[in-house]
């Protein structure tokens, strides 16, 4: 008797171990979403077929509104993606690389130098946590969390930590859970974000000047940040990763502070852009080119951002570029079909 009643205390202890388990495990599912953006830009990324994309662009915000796939796909019929983390910092351009390579060997990488050129981390913008909690949970997920989030580890391991606010919000998570585990289907937009706002008051907009011919000199960045590009540019060597373009996107200024940040800026991409070129990599520095996509103030939201509007031009442009300079892959008529309705859902959903 003593037995069965030992036995049963036994198997009641184990079940409910095993529904809080289910309880935690089904809550983190619905909590882990620490970004609406960055998760559809990464989910459409995750989703594209296997070795069908020609470029990938990966960085910062600067990135992510400067470049429409459509655009693109539309004047050249090159494939791409954008993936990029809304701030961005050089700590996780590795490991976005290392996902990128996992599915797309043959796409030329683009890259957005911001993350390289900025002196110090941005961490208002939380961009480790968005990239480490939305990328899939392989090897690299783990590798990236010990080398760039290594203290905060148990909350990436268990989300309901950290996102529990977000229980309260479970209809929408659902949604979102069910797509990213079990959706197939790649965002028309292919990951491009698109601003049509001002976002600076209205003197400092009418009063934008955008960089053009600006050849600053060289300014070495902190040891720290050189020692992330050049473990950049060694990872690509190693794995023979011949097409990498590094782009420094279109910047502008309204008032002496934010030229002096601008200039800090550029002094650390001159500096940069000898080391890049030291490794045989292409360098298109927008700032230093006379205007290439004839954008004006209207077309920027702000010194670092471009609206819709900029963001055709300089797509017309980076389209063009691509073409001129890398190999293209080619494609089926069911890549080109399923290209062709995507953009058409872009330029409907957007008016472009």
């Amino acid at each position: 008797m003593k037995k069965k009643i030992v036995f049963k205390r036994f198997l009641r202890i184990i079940s409910s171990v095993m529904i809080i388990l289910l309880v935690v495990s089904t809550a983190s599912v619905l909590c882990n979403h620490p970004n609406d953006l960055v998760e559809r830009n990464v989910n459409s990324f995750y989703n594209e077929k296997e070795n069908t994309l020609d470029y990938v662009v990966m960085g910062s915000s600067a990135a992510l509104y400067s470049v429409f796939p459509a655009i693109i796909w539309r004047e050249n019929e090159i494939t791409g993606n954008i993936l990029c983390v809304d701030g961005c910092n050089s700590k996780i351009y590795l490991s976005i690389l290392k996902e990128i390579l996992s599915t797309q060997k043959n796409a030329v990488i683009v890259v957005d130098m911001d993350g390289f050129n900025y002196s110090v981390e941005h961490k208002e913008f939380n961009s480790k946590s968005f990239w480490i909690d939305t990328m899939k949970r392989n090897e690299n997920w783990k590798d990236t969390i010990n080398r760039v989030d290594k203290e905060n580890k148990i909350e990436h391991y268990i989300p309901i930590l950290k996102y529990h606010k977000n229980f309260f919000h479970s209809y929408n998570n659902i949604s979102i859970s069910k797509e990213k585990l079990f959706g197939k289907n790649t965002d028309s937009m292919k990951g491009a974000g698109f601003l049509n706002n001002d976002r600076l008051p209205e003197d400092e907009m009418k009063s934008l000047v955008i960089l053009e011919n600006f050849y600053p000199q060289p300014k070495a960045v902190p040891q720290e940040r050189e020692a992330l590009l050049y473990e950049f540019l060694n990872y690509c060597k190693d794995n023979k990763v011949k097409d990498v373009l590094f782009c420094d996107f279109p910047k502008a200024y309204s008032t002496d502070e934010k030229y002096a940040d601008l200039l800090s800026y550029e002094e650390k991409g001159t500096y940069n852009e000898k080391i890049i070129k030291e490794y045989g990599y292409n360098v298109l520095n927008f700032n230093k080119l006379n205007n290439p996509c004839k954008l004006t103030k209207e077309d920027f939201a702000d010194s670092y951002h471009l609206k819709y509007t900029g963001a055709i031009k300089l797509s017309e442009f980076l389209g063009n570029y691509i073409k001129e300079n890398y190999d293209i892959n080619e494609k089926d008529e069911q890549l080109i079909t399923e290209w062709d309705k995507s953009a058409a859902e872009a330029y409907k959903k957007y008016n472009l």
